[in-house]
């Protein structure tokens, strides 16, 4: 059980983080990534104050969000690039759609390594929390794990 918790939790803050980041970017194109990176800082700030954290544990978290708020703007950048991209190839008489599909498999590529970075990064923070502290974040994210699992019913 102490696994689960230890391997399970940041991993599915993470997924919850990068699956809300990825939706509200995607939901956003017109209007840059303001949106995606409000809602993942609101989010986090209001995880830090239910969670009360300590001086070090709120600098950490300060950098966390930080590291998290770039990732988003570089990966908001690179996906216009390859959107760009992509049209230019489709706009010509006869494209190539071989010149596609790199740029698309090496995004998705780039997506799934930040996911690993942050649920790394994710871990990291969890295990300087303490005990409490734990049982907070961990009682959050399964309540917030079963009210998606009722939508999905």
């Amino acid at each position: 059980m102490k696994r689960i918790f230890k391997f399970g939790v940041p991993i599915a803050v993470v997924a919850i983080l990068v699956t809300a980041a990825v939706a509200y970017s995607y939901g956003s194109r017109h209007r840059g990534t303001g949106v995606a990176k409000d809602f993942m800082m609101y989010r986090l700030d209001k995880l830090s104050k239910e969670l009360n954290l300590t001086p070090d544990q709120q600098a950490k978290m300060d950098t966390f969000k930080q590291d998290l708020g770039n990732t988003i703007d570089q990966k908001f950048e690179k996906r216009k690039e390859v959107r760009d991209a992509i049209r230019a190839e489709l706009s010509k008489p006869n494209p190539d759609v071989s010149k596609i599909q790199p740029l698309i498999d090496q995004q998705i590529d780039d997506m799934a390594l930040s996911a690993h970075q942050m649920v790394t990064r994710m871990t990291e923070f969890y295990g300087q929390l303490t005990p409490d502290q734990q049982k907070i974040i961990t009682q959050h994210f399964l309540d917030r794990m079963d009210d998606h699992h009722r939508s999905d019913d």
